[in-house]
């Protein structure tokens, strides 16, 4: 999309008239950029107006009716972060200046003799860049009643924590009212082609989006173990309710925090998962080995990254193997010790003031810091598969395209291996590849059970089999 100028005969377009544009235009992207545009259009003839004048028309902002909608980017965004006049206008000039720039041209003329206008004029590219100030300035139509009101929704926006807009300061003038604002590009790419980006997935961010097609039905778990699940479904399901109840939050307080534990590979990355699948809530791992630091202070500063981007925002957040950032205090001998200490304080303060769901995993709960536990709503125990499950497992890894030699062959391995679900998944898959390199569909049990050797072999079990060699089958090509 190539950068476009205003008409030059552009006549002032009242507010009425923004929402009027056919929606039949040829691309219905480009259609809600244009209401944004001519919104900003408006906004800067009303306060032009105004300050010739030397007086105040009309304070008030008023949100396109379009953009209280979800059925287009820009409405999708302002119901994700919260319908407010702060984040429309953050995100209307940003979007201006990022590729219509002309519109704000008559800034760059008013800007010197008016300076409550804010803005940065930038000499390479000829043109006018807002600053926060000019956020302001738009909103409260350049009184000062209510200025540091506005500053301070600028401040804690969630477009800002989730870096939807992005704030620059300039060279040499550090002040955040002159902070220049800007559209990351993911989000421009969004809003005029509908590409829409995952939260927090970017190459310095500590986190990951868990995705699954998997459902409840689709997993196996001990009845036990979905018993205990209830109170932390429940809450995913309701806690935006709960939150929304004025009465509620005088007595109860915000967020969740759930422990998963048990034995590795017994399925509590993929419960999360599916929970989040089934709800509709996106999850994300906290990546641990990108998260802790050995230089002090940096750990927390990771964390409360990851904390101030989801804070607000209707998602999971998985630690896994969370006993090696939240485990027990240790007695202290030396300023090593004490500052550990300190940390996982901290860390145990932070994740309980966070106001949603957070899910941590652990091998050995054990390990745990007792303070931790008393914060924990929700244990969930994850225990290994016993044979029926083990055999239910066997079955929902297996593609519907493949099949097994015979049900006593799969019943048997089932009963004699004590397997975990994500063992069983990866000796499945091993097992499907190797059957399709010999144009074959059946998984036998001379296929199988070499790969459980290899299992048995690592985890120091010794069941006197042997890895299958290459030559087996004289048909694979190792090509």
């Amino acid at each position: 999309m190539e950068k476009q100028e205003p008409q030059k005969e552009k006549k002032t377009v009242e507010f009425s008239q923004i929402d009027s544009l056919e929606a039949n235009d040829t691309v219905e992207y480009e259609k809600y950029i244009k209401i944004s545009n001519l919104w900003v259009s408006a906004m800067i003839d009303q306060r032009s107006m105004e300050l010739n004048a030397k007086e105040q028309i009309e304070p008030i902002i008023e949100i396109p009716d379009s953009f209280l909608e979800t059925d287009n980017p820009i409405g999708q965004i302002l119901s994700d972060v919260g319908v407010s006049e702060v984040n429309y206008a953050l995100i209307a000039f940003a979007l201006t200046s990022k590729i219509y720039e002309g519109y704000l041209e008559p800034l760059a003329k008013i800007m010197n003799d008016h300076p409550k206008v804010g803005g940065s004029y930038n000499q390479q590219f000829k043109e006018f860049v807002p600053t926060v100030k000019t956020i302001a300035f738009f909103i409260n139509g350049g009184t000062d009643s209510n200025s540091s009101f506005i500053y301070e929704q600028i401040k804690n926006s969630r477009l800002i924590k989730e870096q939807i807009i992005k704030l620059t300061p300039q060279e040499g003038n550090d002040n955040f009212k002159n902070y220049t604002i800007s559209l990351h590009d993911n989000y421009f790419s969004y809003i005029a082609a509908g590409k829409k980006p995952q939260l927090g997935i970017t190459p310095d961010f500590p986190a990951q989006q868990l995705l699954t097609k998997r459902t409840f039905n689709e997993i196996i778990l001990k009845d036990t173990t979905t018993q205990q699940l209830e109170d932390l479904i429940l809450y995913a399901k309701h806690h935006m309710e709960l939150d929304a109840d004025p009465m509620a939050a005088k007595v109860i307080k915000q967020g969740f925090i759930g422990l998963f534990y048990g034995p590795s590979g017994t399925g509590k990355s993929l419960t999360a998962s599916v929970i989040g699948n089934e709800l509709g809530i996106d999850v994300f791992r906290i990546d641990l080995s990108r998260l802790v630091s050995k230089y002090i202070g940096e750990t927390e500063k990771n964390l409360e990254r990851v904390f101030q981007r989801f804070d607000g925002k209707n998602c999971i957040l998985f630690f896994d193997e969370a006993d090696s950032l939240f485990g027990k205090r240790s007695e202290v001998k030396d300023a090593k010790d004490r500052y550990a200490n300190q940390e996982i304080s901290y860390l145990l303060q932070r994740v309980e003031a966070f106001s949603g769901l957070v899910i941590l995993a652990s091998n050995l709960k054990e390990n745990m810091d007792d303070a931790f536990k008393r914060r924990v709503l929700s244990w969930t125990y994850f225990p290994r598969p016993e044979a029926d499950d083990r055999l239910k497992l066997w079955n929902v890894h297996l593609p519907e395209s493949f099949e097994y030699e015979s049900k006593e062959m799969i019943a048997g391995i089932a009963e004699k291996y004590d397997l975990t679900g994500a063992y069983i998944a990866n000796v499945v898959k091993l097992s499907c590849l190797r059957v399709l390199g010999s144009n074959s569909r059946i998984l036998t049990k001379a296929i199988i059970e070499p790969y459980i050797a290899d299992i048995y072999k690592r985890e120091g079990v010794n069941r006197n089999m042997q890895r299958a060699s290459m030559q087996r089958n004289p048909k694979l090509n190792r090509n």
